[in-house]
C-alpha cells in the first residue's frame, strides 16, 4: 500500500508542488488523514529513494492539513535525510520545525547534526550546537561527539578543540572516540 503511494510521489518528479502531494494523498487516503506512524513510513521510504524534495513537501502538505509534526516526525525525516546525504534538506526541515513552533529534543539536533557531518559541514554543525543552547535543549556526549566528528572531516582543528573544552565544562564523558576524532582534526588542519 505504502510502496504504491511511494512512488506516485515519486513520480512527481524533483519540482513537486505541496497541492500537487496533497491531490496524491487524497486519492490514496479519501478524507482520513494518515497516522503518525504511516507519514513516518513514508518519510522513510522517501528518503530511502533519496526523494528529499517529496519529502520536504510531504510535511508542509501534512501541516496544511491540520497533521501536525512532532519531533520524533522530524527525526524520522532527518534519519532520511543523513541517510541519502542531503544535509541542505535536513536543514530545510530543522528550520521548518522551528518555525511550525515544534519542540524539537536533543535526539532530533542530534541527527541534524550527523546530518552536516556526513556532509563534513562543520560550519552548520557547530550552528547547530548554537540553536540547541538558545532553545535550552540538552547537549549530551552524542551531541559533541557528532559535533567533533563534523570538524574532524572538515579538518577544522580549532572548533575541535573549543568543543572539547566545551564538553569539559558542561561536565561531559569525553571518551577515546571524541578525543580520536580531535587529534584527527588536528593532523588535517595542521
Amino acid at each position: 500500500m505504502l510502496d504504491n503511494l511511494c512512488r506516485k510521489l515519486e513520480a512527481l518528479g524533483r519540482d513537486v508542488k505541496v497541492d500537487q502531494i496533497g491531490t496524491t494523498l487524497d486519492r490514496h487516503f479519501g478524507s482520513s488523514l494518515p497516522d503518525s506512524r504511516t507519514v513516518a513510513s513514508l518519510l522513510s521510504k522517501l528518503g530511502s529513494s533519496k526523494q528529499t524534495q517529496q519529502l520536504v513537501s510531504l510535511l508542509d502538505c501534512l501541516r496544511q492539513r491540520s497533521v501536525e509534526p512532532n519531533a520524533d516526525l522530524a527525526s524520522v525525516a532527518l534519519i532520511a535525510c543523513r541517510n541519502c546525504c542531503e544535509w541542505g534538506a535536513a536543514l530545510d526541515i530543522l528550520g521548518k520545525m522551528g518555525s511550525y513552533l515544534v519542540d524539537l529534543n536533543t535526539k532530533t539536533y542530534n541527527v541534524a547534526v550527523s546530518v552536516c557531518a556526513r556532509g563534513s559541514e562543520w560550519v552548520k554543525a557547530l550552528r547547530i550546537l548554537v540553536d540547541m543552547a538558545s532553545a535550552l535543549v540538552e547537549m549530551n556526549e552524542i551531541t559533541y561527539s557528532t559535533a567533533v566528528n563534523a570538524c574532524e572531516k572538515g579538518g577544522e582543528w580549532a572548533g575541535a578543540l573549543r568543543i572539547l573544552v566545551e564538553m569539559a565544562s558542561a561536565r561531559v564523558e569525553l571518551n577515546t572516540i571524541v578525543y580520536n576524532a580531535a587529534v584527527s582534526a588536528c593532523q588535517k588542519g595542521v
